[in-house]
């Protein structure tokens, strides 16, 4: 998604571009003038290549993103950049010391640092959810790992985090698969008290969450998802499930795909001002 300034322009990044085939920053704004800012480049990867998740804007004017290749040891970096579109890297991952492959976005949580996952890396290989401070002089040295999947059984995050309205400092995420079902699941982690917990798709109620969870109503306790898989049909499912600060109520599922009316959903649903949330397949 586009990330919109205070000065009217929109911030995004492309997975790929017709310059180095590497993926962009770009800028645009309401009348159409669209600007490409940086080209990643495959001849030259130490600045990242084949971004995936959003910028973020942590101050005035300063953006971070990841990219889940490139890097020093091709793994992914965590970048920043001003309203030029010139990344630095801040961070570069690396599979023997820390997770790899972030395929999500950063998130600025409530205690002023930035959270994300990766997909790959950490202990097993099952991916990682760490934290690091873009208020330090030198980021880097505050990379903390914090979460190695699959902790107890949930691995593979792909989305990115979301911090509810209600429930400041718990992060809640999806989890691609996991060790028993194979299907995958939702966790919370809380930032004060480090607790975590899990809970596991069935098959039925869907299978392969691949996007992000959504917070609606807006101060409410429901978070709502799509998979890519599972349900009725075995062509994916909306659902939602009701949580609280350190916990996941039950995973309700209220449609399941048929292939007639869509298939395999990817990306995250959308809620918009009519009070109707919208989605793709």
């Amino acid at each position: 998604s586009l990330l919109e300034t205070s000065n009217g322009i929109f911030y995004g990044m492309t997975y790929d571009d017709d310059v180095r085939n590497s993926g962009a920053i770009f800028s645009c704004d309401t009348e159409g003038n669209f600007d490409t800012l940086h080209s990643f480049n495959l001849a030259t990867p130490t600045d990242g290549l084949f971004p995936t998740g959003n910028l973020i804007e942590v101050s005035s004017g300063v953006f971070y993103g990841m990219t889940p290749f490139g890097g020093s040891f091709g793994d992914g970096i965590i970048f920043s950049c001003g309203t030029s579109g010139i990344p630095t890297t801040i961070y570069e991952f690396k599979s023997s010391v820390s997770g790899t492959e972030p395929y999500g976005s950063l998130l600025l949580v409530s205690d002023g640092l930035l959270y994300g996952l990766t997909k790959k890396g950490g202990t097993a290989n099952r991916g990682q959810l760490f934290s690091i401070d873009p208020n330090n002089p030198t980021p880097s040295l505050t990379y903390i790992p914090l979460i190695d999947f699959p902790f107890p059984d949930g691995k593979n995050p792909l989305g990115s985090l979301i911090e509810p309205t209600n429930f400041i400092g718990s992060l809640f995420g999806t989890l691609a698969e996991d060790g028993s079902g194979g299907y995958g699941g939702i966790f919370v982690y809380e930032t004060t008290s480090t607790s975590y917990f899990e809970l596991l798709f069935s098959g039925i109620d869907g299978h392969y969450p691949n996007g992000s969870l959504i917070e609606y109503p807006i101060g409410g306790s429901d978070l709502w998802g799509t998979t890519a898989s599972g349900g009725t049909y075995g062509f994916g499912t909306i659902f939602y499930c009701i949580v609280g600060p350190t916990n996941i109520g039950t995973l309700n599922s209220v449609h399941s795909f048929d292939y007639f009316d869509g298939a395999t959903p990817k990306g995250d649903l959308v809620a918009a001002t009519d009070g109707l949330l919208y989605g793709m397949t």
